[in-house]
């Protein structure tokens, strides 16, 4: 009796919930990960595009998800223009990412600066216009959009987003090669998440829907690039650029944030999920703040270690210097030691 209803529970709990619970908890994941590599060196160009790539990866995981949810075709229009607009900088920001991995300082040439940016930042602005997405072609029978009229302005896009991508994944082949020992190990576990990455969102975004029509899994974009973040965060780890305390209490804030929206899966309409998602916003800026706060306290234990070194390493030398008797009796102890060896 007892596994029966436990059954009926289940069965009538929003099967969108999960999607929603799922995708709220990579992004979390995805968010804190990020958040914590960059607060522990703020320096560091790798720490830097890190961050960037996790903010541009939770904006378009958002709007991914959303646009499977609208039934607006005008709403749908411009929420899939957002999608491919991240897109370019989603790709953009990978690049990067794996062009100044694992160095704090880099040099930036100037194609990076003069070509790639601008071009980036054009055709950015392009996916905006309908240039690309000119308007809602059809309607399927639940009044939501089943098919998009395309214009020309999508090859630019796919050119400049699979050059990204491809030129990024190249030239970090090249440099695992290059690379030696422990830093060798850190560059195959990130091409071992790039792999697992792209294998997942080519076979739900893009076999799925193309040859099965099937486009159930495509609101899911963050679970398929989560691999990614996660092989390249403990590849970061692996690095030593943030310790073991400062890991520990962000996996006790994702839990937090996890077990606060777990509850979303029971929302049975828009306003429980709203509120659901409001209470999970403020854990996961509470959980942000608590590990800007742990890090600042380690941070503080450094400095004030190094401080009493120092004044212990001052002190010292202030002792041993400025004491006449003590200078006196190593000065004798010198003599006599070389008067001794001089009459043997």
């Amino acid at each position: 009796m007892l596994l029966s209803e436990i059954a009926n529970v289940i069965r009538n709990i929003p099967l969108k919930n999960f999607d929603l619970l799922s995708v709220g908890s990579t992004i979390a994941a995805i968010g804190i990960l990020g958040f914590v590599i960059y607060i522990t060196n703020r320096k560091s160009i790798t720490n830097k595009f890190f961050f960037i790539f996790s903010i541009i990866t939770i904006l378009w995981s958002f709007f991914n998800y959303i646009n499977y949810q609208a039934t607006s075709p005008t709403v749908v229009l411009w929420l899939l223009r957002a999608v491919i607009f991240l897109g370019v900088w989603h790709a953009f920001t990978f690049f990067t990412f794996l062009y100044v991995f694992p160095k704090e300082k880099i040099y930036f040439p100037w194609m990076y600066k003069f070509l790639l940016i601008p071009l980036v930042v054009i055709t950015s602005a392009i996916t905006l216009t309908p240039l690309v997405f000119p308007s809602i072609a059809q309607l399927s029978s639940d009044g939501s959009v089943s098919k998009t009229v395309v214009a020309n302005g999508i090859f630019l896009f796919l050119f400049v987003v699979a050059g990204l991508v491809l030129g990024g994944v190249s030239i970090f082949i090249r440099k695992t090669f290059k690379a030696k020992g422990r830093e060798r190990k850190q560059h195959i576990l990130i091409l071992i998440g790039t792999v697992i990455m792209f294998s997942l969102l080519i076979t739900f975004n893009v076999i799925l829907p193309a040859v099965f029509l099937n486009v159930r899994f495509i609101p899911l974009g963050a679970l398929f690039i989560f691999p990614f973040v996660a092989f390249t965060g403990y590849a970061i780890y692996k690095h030593r650029l943030f310790n073991l305390r400062t890991a520990a209490v962000a996996g006790l804030t994702f839990v937090l944030s996890i077990v606060s929206f777990s509850e979303i899966i029971f929302a049975q309409d828009i306003s429980a999920v709203i509120y659901r998602s409001s209470v999970f916003m403020i854990v996961l800026i509470v959980s942000f703040l608590m590990n800007k706060f742990v890090q600042t306290i380690s941070e503080q234990g450094e400095q004030l270690q190094v401080a009493n070194e120092r004044q212990e390493d001052l002190i010292h030398f202030i002792t041993h210097s400025r004491n006449p008797n003590t200078y006196f009796r190593q000065c004798l102890t010198e003599i006599t030691a070389g008067l001794r060896e001089r009459w043997k």
